[in-house]
């Protein structure tokens, strides 16, 4: 269902502030949303991306209510932000890497030393004999750890994976090699720019180029291609974060359904890419989609995977969403 988009003005506007701070500020900033108010049982939602249907969800069930999505625009949202939570400067990014065989001790070892160097992040690891599965995807909810490194799961857990931990994922699926060509797979909402802000550094070390594969609705490349419409300002302003930052950047367009459509870029890619990267707007379905077809088709075959994950959802309400 398509909603009407309305334009609110945050500067004329009164914010509920205990209202807006139910959400977490990690939340409202990975989609860029904020809640303003309730009357009658609806809450209005200031969002960058009121067509993100899955953070409208996520958030209905936060807040308990539906919801109705106002449009404001991501250079007037973001100091508003601010502003509301009034966010303290948060930990330095720690990395838990975690394994359970010896097949895997050395692959994650490295690759988790790999994450350190570029990262600039300490490292913990540990094993099966510790943890198990479940306990250290239930440790990411309550530890420090900014990042799970672990090997990638078999397809019949996958989903379990996705949906219990809030944290950013690195799949091991091989030895680790350098990444210098990375592959971002491009949703179309905020989560894009929380990607890139974990990308960046590797895409700051020399001879590394980073391509944009904005997914599309099979052939049609039109929201894109207008520069005032919200898919070419959101592309537009991916493009020249990084070209601000000196990173190589390509673009790349497919046809076909979204999920295909990775899958046909790193198979069909002359050079294969060493990182794959992809954010998830809820617990990770069409994520979980994506790692499947590539896993089926044999694409990327012993190469890394990113998977970015919305902040606080398994912490903060995963009972309400089963």
């Amino acid at each position: 269902m398509v909603l009407p988009t309305f334009y609110v003005n945050l500067n004329a506007v009164d914010i509920d502030f205990p209202l807006a701070r139910r959400v977490p500020y990690a939340l409202s900033r990975y989609y860029l949303a904020l809640a303003l108010g309730q009357e009658n049982g609806l809450v209005s939602l200031a969002m960058a991306y009121p067509e993100n249907i899955k953070a409208r969800q996520v958030l209905s069930n936060l807040l308990q209510a539906d919801v109705v999505p106002v449009f404001t625009p991501a250079e007037q949202l973001l100091p508003v932000l601010e502003h509301v939570y009034c966010p303290q400067p948060g930990a330095k990014r720690s990395i838990l890497a975690w394994h359970d065989g010896a097949e895997w001790e050395t692959a994650v070892t490295q690759t988790a030393n790999l994450l350190n160097q570029t990262l600039l992040a300490p490292v913990t690891i540990c094993d099966g004999a510790q943890f198990n599965l479940e306990e250290i995807l239930a440790l990411t909810a309550t530890s420090q750890h900014e990042l799970l490194v672990m090997p990638a799961p078999q397809p019949k857990r996958l989903p379990m994976v996705l949906n219990r931990t809030a944290k950013p994922l690195f799949f091991v699926r091989g030895a680790p090699t350098a990444i210098q060509r990375i592959l971002v797979v491009m949703r179309g909402f905020a989560s894009d720019e929380r990607a890139l802000d974990w990308l960046t550094p590797f895409a700051w070390q020399a001879g590394t180029a980073v391509t944009l594969l904005p997914l599309t609705n099979g052939a049609d490349l039109g929201p894109y291609l207008h520069p005032n419409s919200p898919s070419g300002q959101h592309l537009e302003r991916c493009l020249h974060r990084l070209h601000a930052e000196g990173v190589t950047v390509q673009l790349k367009f497919r046809q076909g359904k979204p999920v295909q459509q990775v899958v046909d870029e790193l198979a069909s890619s002359a050079v294969p890419y060493d990182l794959l990267a992809i954010a998830a707007e809820a617990e990770g379905d069409f994520v979980s989609q994506v790692l499947t077809a590539i896993d089926q088709q044999q694409a990327h075959n012993g190469r890394p995977i990113f998977v970015l994950k919305p902040p606080d959802l398994t912490s903060q309400f995963h009972n309400q969403l089963d």
